[in-house]
């Protein structure tokens, strides 16, 4: 699955035990997996024309910039390139994976009452890059300038994480429904971005994407849908 199982407890102290939930960090995909998927789940043609020119741009940046312009238009599948539907399929079998580990955990204790909020859920895989963590303890989002610019260029995780931030997958007999609204979470990220001009000027000068979240909030940009569908592949050409 692309899956980098890391046991060993954070050494970090003051990284808090929600931190610590995640054993399961996402790793690069091998060229089986990468046909596996390709070869179960329908992608984007490939683009052509002034769109393939159009996708050269990452999507981070390319989303933003709509974004800061007024776009309110939905967000589709055809916004993301074929890698990137790629990451977020991955993405959901790792979060997929690692609930059914904590469901058994929890089964074995007999902890009925978390158990149920499992249930409660299902069919439904909840994605949050803000709480992910590469297996050398760096994390996956906020990153300084230059580690930003290399990803967003090079890193199709990278470029979902800071896309899409938290979302939503739902299972449709076999598809996947990506479900979210596109904006920048000022009450959510408050504590991160600072009160103050001054803490929000000092973290826009670290990192590209708290700048792009201070300059969202302050023109107030309008949120955008996310609701498109990755259909399983049907007939002879599903994989089996």
């Amino acid at each position: 699955m692309g899956i980098i199982v890391e046991e060993t407890e954070a050494k970090d102290p003051a990284i808090t035990k929600s931190m610590k939930r995640q054993k399961l960090l996402p790793g690069p995909l091998s060229d089986k997996e990468l046909k596996r998927i390709k070869d179960t789940y329908e992608l984007n043609p490939e683009p052509t024309g002034m769109e393939a020119f159009y996708k050269k741009i990452p999507t981070n940046i390319r989303l933003f910039g709509e974004n800061i312009f007024g776009s309110d238009d939905p967000i589709t599948k055809k916004d993301f390139t074929n890698e990137e539907l790629i990451r977020m399929i991955a993405f959901k079998e790792r979060e997929d994976a690692y609930n059914k580990r904590n469901m058994k955990e929890l089964e074995e204790k007999g902890d009925t009452e978390k158990l149920k909020t499992y249930k409660d859920t299902a069919g439904k895989t909840s994605v949050n890059p803000y709480d992910m963590k590469y297996k050398d303890g760096s994390r996956m989002v906020d990153l300084p300038w230059y580690k930003s610019l290399y990803k967003s260029f090079s890193d199709p995780a990278y470029n979902v994480a800071t896309s899409l931030g938290k979302y939503n997958i739902y299972d449709e007999d076999g598809n996947m429904r990506i479900k979210d609204n596109y904006n920048f979470n000022i009450a959510e990220r408050a504590k991160v971005l600072g009160q103050g001009l001054g803490s929000k000027i000092h973290r826009s000068l670290y990192s590209p994407e708290l700048f792009g979240e201070v300059l969202a909030n302050t023109f107030e940009t309008k949120d955008r849908p996310i609701n498109f569908v990755i259909k399983k592949k049907t007939g002879p050409l599903a994989a089996r």
